[in-house]
């Protein structure tokens, strides 16, 4: 689905103008509006949208006329890619599929003049054994690998969101990230993915931001510092 959000206030100047493309890790529980939500209660100006159809891989989105039309004539400042969620940690397809696409999709971009930035997902909740890996831990790293060797080849930032999930995961386990499907995230999960964006995307500092998309308190403080973290470094696959 596609979700446009009115540019919100708070910044002079023009909004800085921001696509999500994605699939159902994105779409759920609306992500783009709860970044839209955190630019706002920050003061910033932005205008976020998100093209998200369920199920989509990066190379569906290369080969759509939509996905297309939308990187060429939104005046984008900035395209936040986010690759299918089983992909990026099988190095075989990360290679031969998924890296084609994110080229194709990140060289539109830039000829577009926007700046690419990588979505950094979070392995599912009980691995996936079947493409070998049986723990979150060892899903994870595979895919945060990836995204980061993405993130060199094409000169794109990495928004860290599964080094946050890890962080929260460990940590704060009574916290829940998750939907009950064990894949996509839950409201507390798409609040951290958007804390880290946010920051990402805005160079402000997670730990400053807002209550966004229904979490408040003290979760939201700690999502919130978990964002901050991970945004600054922290590697959890690299002790």
């Amino acid at each position: 689905m596609s979700v446009s959000l009115a540019a919100c206030g708070g910044g002079s100047g023009p909004a800085v103008r921001v696509l999500f493309v994605g699939n159902s890790h994105t779409a759920f529980n609306d992500l783009a509006g709860v970044v839209q939500e955190l630019v706002g209660a920050a003061d910033l100006n932005a205008d976020v949208t998100a093209h998200a159809p369920g199920g989509w891989w990066l190379r569906d989105h290369a080969a759509s006329r939509e996905t297309i039309a939308l990187i060429s004539d939104g005046d984008w400042d900035f395209v936040v890619l986010q690759e299918q969620s089983m992909a990026p940690a099988v190095s075989d397809m990360a290679r031969d599929v998924s890296y084609p696409a994110a080229l194709q999709l990140s060289t539109l971009a830039a000829g577009n003049g926007a700046e690419v930035v990588l979505f950094m997902t979070w392995g599912h909740l009980a691995g996936s054994p079947g493409i070998g890996y049986a723990t979150f831990e060892s899903m994870q790293t595979a895919i945060a690998l990836t995204y980061l060797e993405f993130g060199d080849a094409l000169r794109a930032e990495v928004a860290p969101v599964g080094a946050a999930w890890w962080l929260s995961l460990s940590e704060r386990p009574d916290i829940s990230l998750f939907d009950p499907d064990g894949t996509h995230p839950g409201v507390q999960g798409t609040f951290l993915a958007a804390a880290v964006l946010t920051a990402t995307l805005f160079d402000v500092d997670a730990e400053s931001l807002g209550d966004a998309g229904g979490v408040e308190g003290d979760i939201a403080e700690a999502l919130r510092g978990f964002a901050a973290r991970a945004v600054e470094g922290e590697t959890p696959w690299r002790p």
